[in-house]
């Protein structure tokens, strides 16, 4: 037996089960053979807690044993897939769903944006694994291809990161992600001649770059041992400046604190280039900018503290001279903009400019000069426009209900961009002029597959376990009746105070056409609703978050939208970590469920990739008391062997290195070591792949797969579609 001591107990004789007996060659009811899981007599000590981990082998993801394991769990899945009739069907109708032109912002922006003479936007084809850069001089003038991704590997894999124009326009330095890792490699581009330069700046992380005099501010982490790339844990990030035609390695250190090596930093630059506004975040703000520093850009003076408290909001929204203004959560839970004098930065001097509302201040940005501000009433967007000094003017006129993803401009633009979307409505592409207060369509898809208008969305509100009432979205066929047969499915996410928006899928249309619901719960432990609502899902508090997800499920039986045997449920990252906690309190709800990329180890994940960072949101299992909390509901330490489990699909890419893969790989051998056989329990492994898919082509496989199972498992038999 190996045991690893994890706090200052000593070894109990308390074991907490977890696995069994190797299973040789189990058969499931679908007549497929489950890969060998072998398990080991591992063992771990949490503060007195023996806990055994029988899979720990398989966070070895570069293991000989392991490659075998995921190899012969890709072929359980496509055997069971194969077997579905329709699965070519649904493939290609995927495919024919997302056969239309995108428009948007190149990464990490979400819509068109103007630097200097240029207006850069990219554009993605049909067919493309990629989208593309172009570039125009003015808005009347002919598009230019400036960077194509669909060149940098064969597989189509390679994707932009990072991408930040110069305040003239004269460079871009953008980043290159291979196979849908975070690791960008840097590099740097003269927009009007397309000529590369020689700049090369590798192992980033981040979307943060600060164009100043003839280079750039940046911030990486310590460069990750060979081998381990896509597990270390992410440390020491430091802030460096770039002059352009230099080696990286002559770099200028502009700030690293040695002593919080899991603080990672954002250095800005004000829009009239005299002030350095440095951000910091750390485990103990979950996130938040804890720490917020400026200094002018001279270096003659120190860095000057904004703020340091971890437990509000604050966004920098424009600094010009010694004025900022910003966005702060500091004695207004939902939101205000202030205005803050850099000589005397206290927020005891701080001046309001727009005061708290009733809805949610979300987003802000300065441009032409104004403020657009970007509301929340009840997960639905509003934008309002005020003066530089906080007078109100007017009110945006939205196409509708629904999303609006960003607003770009810049202080001296005449015009902005925004992108608004739905659960029924495509990314469409608004130009706004400021003097007119017209908005006008820049780019729309056009999908001819199908008729968006056949679908219809609504919002409803139900209760949950302790009286709240909780917002969801449902879309589906217009003209539903409500008799309880439709097959249905449920996602959610609830955390990190993240916002869960209803945003437009073309692939979700194959679902819906076939008489799916789909469903949208705003559960707590999101941002929909502010702090509060955060918190009342955070650290010790995440069952309510179970429980909301619970409650929708039941709501959506008891009003005759579907039932049990027809239910379905997905969730991303911790909504994957929320499927699987849900499935074990209450397996007979579902009939099929799918998480993907979950956090299901809740008690190591601090020891990967960015995983210290989540402690402030999850807990740790380094603390007595919130180790108790995280042992009784990680999905891996759960499953019960007494219960009739859904179907089960895992979704998990090899290249995750933000949720490393050993937790669905640990967590879906359990399973299958574990559950009640009468149900497919199975785990696709998508290669080239990161924490998302790392091209369209491999996302529309991944939907295809999942709705091959949903229809399959909930007797959704598809029909033709003319």
């Amino acid at each position: 037996m190996v045991v690893s001591r994890s706090g200052t107990a000593k070894l109990c004789a308390v074991v907490v089960l977890l696995g069994g007996a190797t299973l040789p060659g189990a058969t499931n009811q679908r007549g497929a053979q489950e890969p060998n899981s072998r398990t080991v007599d591992h063992v771990d000590v949490y503060h007195g807690v023996a806990v055994r981990d029988p899979y720990r082998w398989l966070e070895d993801a570069t293991a000989p044993e392991t490659r075998a394991w995921v190899n012969a769990q890709n072929q359980l899945v496509e055997t069971y897939l194969n077997t579905a009739p329709f699965r070519r069907q649904v493939e290609e109708r995927v495919r024919a769903l997302n056969a239309f032109t995108r428009t948007f912002g190149p990464k990490p922006c979400c819509g068109p944006f103007q630097a200097g003479p240029y207006i850069f936007f990219a554009k993605q084809e049909a067919g493309q694994p990629q989208p593309v850069v172009y570039v125009q001089r003015g808005s009347r003038a002919t598009p230019e291809v400036l960077l194509n991704p669909n060149e940098w590997s064969v597989d189509g894999t390679a994707s932009l990161g990072q991408f930040a124009p110069s305040r003239n326009g004269r460079y871009v330095v953008y980043g290159v992600r291979q196979g849908g890792s975070q690791w960008q490699e840097y590099r740097v581009i003269e927009v009007g001649t397309r000529r590369h330069l020689s700049d090369r700046l590798q192992w980033i992380i981040g979307q943060y770059t600060a164009w100043h005099g003839d280079g750039f501010f940046y911030a990486r982490p310590a460069q990750p041992p060979a081998g381990q790339e896509l597990t270390v844990l992410i440390e020491h990030h430091s802030v460096y400046y770039h002059r352009l035609g230099t080696p990286p390695g002559e770099d200028r250190l502009i700030h690293r604190e040695p002593e919080h090596p899991k603080r990672h930093y954002n250095l800005l630059v004000s829009a009239d280039d005299r002030t350095a506004i440095l951000l910091s975040s750390a485990p103990e703000g979950g996130g938040r900018y804890t720490d917020v520093r400026v200094r002018d850009l001279d270096w003659e003076g120190p860095w000057r503290s904004i703020t340091s408290d971890a437990s509000i909001d604050f966004d920098v929204v424009d600094v010009t001279g010694n004025v900022m203004l910003a966005r702060t959560t500091l004695e207004a839970p939902r939101g205000r903009i202030v205005r803050i004098n850099l000589q005397a930065p206290e927020p005891a001097n701080w001046q309001t400019l727009v005061p708290e509302q009733d809805d949610l201040m979300q987003l802000v940005t300065a441009a032409g000069g104004r403020l657009f501000i970007r509301y929340f009433r009840d997960v639905a967007s509003r934008v309002r426009v005020h003066r530089l000094d906080g007078m109100f003017e007017h009110e945006l006129a939205l196409p509708g209900v629904g999303l609006v993803k960003g607003i770009l401009g810049g202080p001296s633009d005449d015009v902005v961009f925004y992108i608004f979307t739905s659960l029924a409505t495509p990314d469409t592409i608004y130009r706004y002029e400021i003097a007119t207060r017209t908005s006008t369509v820049f780019a729309q898809p056009r999908i001819s597959a199908v008729d968006p208008n056949d679908f219809e969305t609504t919002q409803v509100f139900y209760t949950g376990k302790d009286g709240t009432r909780i917002p969801m979205f449902l879309t589906h066929k217009k003209g539903l009746s409500r008799n309880g047969t439709h097959p249905t499915l449920l996602e959610g996410y609830g955390a990190f105070g993240a916002i869960t928006w209803p945003m437009f899928d073309a692939s979700r249309l194959a679902l819906l056409e076939q008489g799916f619901i789909y469903a949208l719960a705003n559960i707590r432990g999101g941002g929909e609703y502010g702090a509060a609502w955060h918190e009342a899902g955070r650290g010790l508090r995440r069952q309510t978050t179970f429980d909301d997800f619970i409650a929708a499920a039941e709501w959506l039986i008891a009003n005759k939208y579907t039932s049990a045997s027809r239910l379905a449920i997905h969730g991303v990252s911790s909504g994957g970590t929320l499927v699987g906690a849900v499935v074990n309190q209450r397996p007979e709800l579902f009939r099929a469920a799918v998480p993907e990329a979950g956090v299901m180890d809740m008690l190591r994940f601090q020891r990967f990739t960015g995983g210290a960072q989540w402690t402030v949101e999850t807990g740790s299992s380094d603390d007595p008391e919130q180790f108790k909390f995280l042992l009784g509901y990680s999905p891996l330490h759960n499953i019960r062997r007494d219960a009739e489990y859904p179907a089960i699909l895992v979704l998990i890419a090899d290249r995750d290195d933000r949720v490393v893969p050993a937790h669905s790989y640990k967590y879906a051998a359990a399973l299958q070591s574990q559950v009640n056989k009468a149900r497919p329990v199975l785990v696709r492994i998508d290669s080239q792949s990161g924490h998302a898919s790392s091209s369209l082509r491999k996302e529309m496989s991944t939907a295809a797969a999942m709705y091959t199972f949903l229809m399959r498992e909930l007797k959704a038999r598809p029909t033709p579609v003319r």
